[in-house]
C-alpha cells in the first residue's frame, strides 16, 4: 500500500484536485503534505529489507544458515526509533536460535567474525550437548579452522561437499553439520515470527506460531539424526 502510494503520487495529486471525485479533506491534506509522504518513504526504507528477507527465507533452498546469515547482516535502520530497534533487537534474539547459529558456524566459508561473544556461546553449548564427549576435540579443532578444516575448504566447491570430505575423518561433527545446513528455513521460526506480530492464522497464511515452530526444527534436526540409513547427503535427493 505505501509503496503504491509513492509511486503513484502524482496521479493522487491530480485527483485530489479534481472535484469530480469525492475525496476527503484529510485525505487531500495528506496527499499534499511533503512530510507525510517522507514519513512513508522512511516506512518504505524500513520494511524492505525485512520483506526481502523473508522472501529468501521462504525459499526451498534456503536453510535455517542462510537465514542466520541473512538476519546478522542485517543493520537495524537508520530511522528506527528506540521502540523500534527495541522490538528489532528483540526478534533478531529470538531468531538466532543454537540450531540457526550452529548451522551458520559449521559453514566454514560464512564470515565468523560476525558472531557475538553470546553467539558463541550458544553454539558452544549446542555442540557439547549433541557430540559425545570424547568427540569434543573435533568442534575444537573446526574452531580453529586449522588442518584438513582449512585445507578442504579450498578443495571442496560447496559446504556439502566440504563436509562429505570432512566425514571420512571426523564423522560425529560432520554428521551433525551435514543435518543442520539440511533444515530449511521455511520450516522454522525465522520468518514465521513476523507473522505473529499481526495475525498468525488467515485463510490465506495457516502460519505455525513461534513455539510450535521452534518445535517443529527441533523435530526435524532429531529426526535426522535418528536416521542412521539415510547416509545420502545429496540436498536435492535426500528425504527428510
Amino acid at each position: 500500500m505505501y509503496v503504491n502510494l509513492i509511486e503513484n503520487l502524482e496521479i493522487y495529486k491530480q485527483l485530489s484536485q479534481d472535484k469530480s471525485f469525492d475525496i476527503k479533506p484529510q485525505v487531500k491534506l495528506l496527499i499534499n503534505n511533503a512530510e507525510f509522504i517522507k514519513k512513508i518513504q522512511t516506512e518504505i526504507d524500513i520494511q524492505n529489507p525485512i520483506c526481502e528477507l523473508i522472501n529468501v527465507c521462504q525459499k526451498s533452498s534456503t536453510n535455517v544458515g542462510d537465514a542466520a546469515k541473512l538476519w546478522l547482516n542485517l543493520k537495524p535502520h537508520l530511522s528506527f526509533n528506540k521502540k523500534q530497534k527495541s522490538s528489532f533487537d528483540e526478534r533478531v534474539k529470538t531468531i538466532l536460535t543454537d540450531c540457526a547459529l550452529s548451522s551458520y558456524f559449521l559453514n566454514p566459508y560464512n564470515d565468523l567474525s560476525v558472531l557475538s561473544t553470546e553467539h558463541l556461546r550458544l553454539i558452544t553449548n549446542f555442540m557439547i550437548k549433541e557430540l559425545p564427549g570424547n568427540f569434543i576435540d573435533q568442534y575444537l579443532e573446526y574452531k580453529k579452522l586449522d588442518g584438513i578444516f582449512k585445507s578442504y575448504k579450498a578443495k571442496a566447491s560447496n559446504v556439502f561437499d566440504y563436509w562429505s570430505l570432512i566425514q571420512n575423518r571426523y564423522p560425529e561433527i560432520a554428521r551433525i553439520a551435514l543435518r543442520l545446513l539440511k533444515i530449511p528455513a521455511s520450516s522454522a521460526q525465522l520468518e514465521r515470527v513476523f507473522s505473529a506480530w499481526q495475525h498468525q492464522h488467515s485463510e490465506l497464511r495457516n502460519r505455525l506460531n513461534f513455539e510450535n515452530s521452534t518445535m517443529l526444527m527441533h523435530i526435524d534436526y532429531t529426526y535426522m539424526l535418528l536416521d542412521d540409513e539415510n547416509l545420502d547427503y545429496d540436498l536435492e535427493e535426500t528425504e527428510f
